[in-house]
Parts: C-alpha cells; structure tokens; sequence
C-alpha cells in the first residue's frame, strides 16, 4: 500500500495482519480448497490413489518434523503447503487452480505467521489431513470438501488466537 500523510514522499507501507482478515481468507482459500478435494473424491480409486500418495507423503513428512523433537518452522510450512498443493494441482479443475494461485498468496503471510507460532500445533495438522485423505479414499466429494474447509476453518480459528494476543499492529 502506498501512503503520502503529509504531502510528502510517498512510502510503502505494509497491511497489519488482522483477525478478521486472516479468518477471511482461510475460510476463502479453504471453499477453494475443498472444492478441489471434492474433485478428488470424485475421481475413479486409481486416479483417487495418486492424489492421496501425493498428499500422504507430504503429510507423513510433516508428522516426522512434529515427532522427531526439532521441529522447523520452514520445513512446516514447506511441507504443509505441498499437501495442500497436492490436492489442487492433481484434482482443481483449471479454473480453480487459476483462482486458488490468484488467492492463495493472499494468505501467505497469515500462514507464515501460523507455522511460526504453531510449531507445537503440528500433529493437530497431521490429524486434520488425515482425516481428509480418509474421505477421498472413501470416495465422498461431501465429506472430503468438508474436512479440507475444517483445517482451513480450524488453523482460521488458531491463528485467530495467536493474533488476538500478539494484536493486530503488525508491530511484533
């Protein structure tokens, strides 16, 4: 964002990371999302199963990093992200992926911010994802969409914690 107060030079600022916007786009980046799990689920069980082994090895990964005591803020957010851009890229259709690329880096600092602050937060995660690889193998489009918005909508409300207690001033 661009901002001149006083006449002056005009200087760059940066958007506070708020509550509500962070619940926003997860809830938005979490529809799109399980749009394309649901798309996953609809697929036949040979092309369901490359789909869940691309997310399952991401997961299984990031289980390791939750479990082996030196858990990595990057590595997280790195293997988090594969999981989810698994399910997009091998079940959205085009146009989701097109608006899932166009939205996704909307949340991107919120989802920095959250690996940061969430470390000891990992196998709640790895719970969440595994249950959503349970209801694309089962097949249900319902069910899956529904598990993949609930971690979006879950980290919303967690990272909504961590913004109500650090304030939304961006100053920390």
């Amino acid at each position: 964002m661009l901002s001149s107060d006083d006449g002056g030079p005009t200087r760059l600022t940066v958007a506070p990371l708020t509550r509500d916007d962070g619940k926003e786009i997860f809830e938005i980046v979490g529809q799109l999302e399980g749009m394309a799990a649901a798309g996953a689920a609809r697929l036949s069980q040979a092309e369901r199963e490359g789909v869940i082994q691309a997310m399952a090895v991401a997961n299984d990964q990031l289980r390791d990093v939750g479990t082996n005591g030196s858990a990595d803020r990057m590595r997280f957010f790195e293997l988090d992200s594969a999981f989810h851009k698994a399910c997009v890229a091998e079940a959205g259709s085009p146009r989701l992926r097109r608006l899932h690329n166009a939205v996704k880096p909307q949340a991107e600092r919120y989802i920095r911010l959250y690996v940061t602050a969430l470390l000891d937060q990992i196998a709640v995660s790895v719970e969440e994802h595994e249950a959503l690889l349970e209801e694309i193998r089962a097949g249900d489009p319902e069910r899956a969409h529904r598990a993949m918005f609930l971690n979006w909508r879950n980290a919303g409300l967690r990272l909504d914690g961590i913004i109500a207690s650090l304030g939304e001033q961006g100053s920390w």
